[in-house]
């Protein structure tokens, strides 16, 4: 899913009809399932908003979230957004009636408005465990009813970057391999020689599959490809010396399983 992040509507002006051009009439359009707009209504708190323009960040809003629609032709098919705007419910209501699939992210809802946004038909989470401010408090922060809350299906980065094992694995037990999805998270500049580089209005840094923020404490997406987060978290699980999650619900034979 090409993936459209927070930016200033003239932007979104230019890209999306070309996206939607490409999903409609391309060599590649069998592949495509449809653009994912993570943005603009997610939160401007320093942590969750990671390396989202601040300026570009803007409340959920039902009106400006149809004009979107209609610049993509229909295709956008999957929205992250904050849960905790007042407009949340609204928004996610209308875009479940449209056939666009509601994800949470980028946000720091409390524990009431994430489930009340599976209430009104949200049904992912977005980079879970990201996005993120870095001091969160203990027991009141949006990973734990995120994790708890049975209709929510879990994105995970496995790149090796944007989670250590341990949250890979204990996010997975919560969820159930049926109810993660691993992601990428890949950005333009993948692949590129170590070196600051920027796109999207932003400064980055790229050492290796790492993409930093040049000037924020926080990941700027990934270098890796999908075939490298499968086979990272595939090595977490079948390595020899992965002991420490033997007679698990994660054993390699439920894993190769499951992935079957």
């Amino acid at each position: 899913m090409p993936t459209v992040i927070t930016a200033p509507m003239s932007a979104y002006a230019k890209v999306l009809p070309i996206i939607a051009s490409v999903i409609e009439d391309s060599p590649i359009s069998d592949r495509l399932l449809g653009i994912h707009l993570e943005g603009p209504f997610i939160s401007p708190v320093p942590g969750a908003i990671g390396c989202h323009r601040t300026e570009c960040v803007v409340p959920a809003d039902l009106k400006m979230l149809k004009e979107l629609v209609t610049l993509a032709r229909g295709n956008i098919k999957l929205l992250t957004m904050a849960a905790e705007w007042p407009a949340s419910p609204e928004v996610c209501k209308w875009a479940v009636s449209e056939g666009i699939v509601v994800s949470m992210g980028h946000h720091v809802a409390s524990s009431a408005q994430i489930h009340d946004l599976a209430d009104c038909g949200a049904t992912l989470l977005t980079h879970l465990g990201n996005g993120l401010p870095n001091e969160l408090n203990r027991h009141h922060n949006p990973i734990w009813p995120s994790l708890s809350d049975h209709r929510l299906t879990a994105m995970l980065i496995t790149d090796g970057f944007h989670l250590p094992p341990d949250s890979i694995c204990s996010f997975i037990r919560a969820k159930g391999i049926a109810n993660t999805i691993i992601t990428s998270d890949v950005v333009p500049v993948a692949g590129q020689p170590t070196g600051i580089y920027e796109f999207a209005g932003m400064k980055v840094k790229v050492e290796g599959n790492s993409v930093k923020s040049a000037d924020r404490p926080c990941l700027a997406g990934s270098g890796a490809v999908m075939l490298d987060c499968i086979n990272h978290f595939l090595d977490l699980f079948l390595s020899q010396n992965s002991l420490r999650y033997a007679n698990s619900p994660l054993t390699p034979d439920q894993v190769l399983r499951d992935a079957e």
